[in-house]
């Protein structure tokens, strides 16, 4: 498989640095939710298609239901981290990352995920 596309409806949320707490760390339920969502929406994708591997090129256009500051790496972390295992073994086989956001009345990801020449 050279390419493979989906999109994830819902309000994309940031993944922000790791954050310790007593006992270990934290993320919060909705960038969990966040996460499963992608993470559904990828395998339904892949369907019985064995991983991608590098190097990879993905695209991301994250569509915001509002005009709220949100850093686009943010958006980024948590959504590639999702793919982990599902659309490539991990993120670090992708070598090439493009990334857009806008705000419009349909929120989610569309994602690209591409095999890269070597």
């Amino acid at each position: 498989m050279k390419s493979l596309f989906f999109f994830v409806d819902g309000e994309p949320r940031p993944k922000q640095s790791f954050r310790y707490v007593k006992g270990g760390g934290y993320t919060s339920a909705s960038v969990k939710a966040w996460q499963e969502a992608v993470a559904w929406q990828a395998k339904i994708a892949m369907g019985d298609r064995q991983l991608m591997s590098g190097p990879l090129g993905v695209k991301m256009a994250f569509r915001l239901g509002n005009k709220r500051r949100v850093d686009l790496d943010n958006l980024s972390k948590g959504t590639l981290d999702s793919m982990n295992g599902i659309v490539f073994r991990d993120d670090t086989e992708v070598t090439s990352l493009i990334l857009s956001k806008c705000v419009d009345k349909q929120v989610g990801v569309t994602v690209y995920v591409d095999v890269l020449e070597a």
